[in-house]
Order: structure tokens, then sequence, then C-alpha cells
């Protein structure tokens, strides 16, 4: 609960946002990891830091897998991955975009 409360703080730098991803994936936090993995990716993507962006997918669809989370937001934020990888901005945001649809059904 606590994890989801300081996750709602609008104002938190992406540094502060990747500790909280990496405490929700130690707790098992599923919700606010897809949370911070779509938040995270925006943010590097914003930035124009596509590889990294797309190292963030990678580690994000693992921890997503490690926590259980449905296939169907892993393979979105897969397609994220790749779609970074080439450079693509605005597709990528739409691959995001259809991800953090995908998580607010699971919810």
């Amino acid at each position: 609960k606590v994890l989801k409360q300081t996750w709602k703080g609008e104002a938190l730098p992406f540094h502060a946002r990747a500790q909280l991803g990496l405490l929700a994936a130690q707790v098992g936090d599923a919700e606010v990891l897809a949370e911070h993995a779509l938040a995270a990716l925006g943010w590097l993507q914003a930035q124009h830091r596509l590889p990294e962006a797309a190292r963030h997918a990678r580690a994000a669809v693992s921890a997503l897998d490690a926590a259980g989370h449905e296939p169907e937001v892993r393979l979105l934020l897969l397609g994220a991955d790749e779609v970074a990888r080439q450079g693509e901005v605005e597709l990528t945001m739409r691959w995001l975009k259809r991800a953090e649809e995908g998580c607010g059904a699971d919810r």
C-alpha cells in the first residue's frame, strides 16, 4: 500500500521511480512494477535515450515475467523494446500506450 501511495507522487524524479520499481519487484507488486516500467520507458524516450530505453524495456519484461504478469502486457513491452531499438519514437509511444491500456485491463 505504501508503494502505491508513494508512486502517485507526480513530482518524483526518474531515478526515484527507478528505485520504487526495484522495490516493487522485490516485494512482488506487479501493478506498481508495470506502472514504473511504462513511466520509465516514456521518460527515456522523451529524452531521446533510445538505447537505454531498449535496455530498460528488456529488464522490465524480465521483471514482469518473474512477477507473473499477463503475457499480453509483456508482449507489448517487448514490442516497445523492438521499435525503440529501431529509433521509432512515435511508434514506440503507441506500443507503450497499448501496454498501458493492457495493464489497466488487468487491474
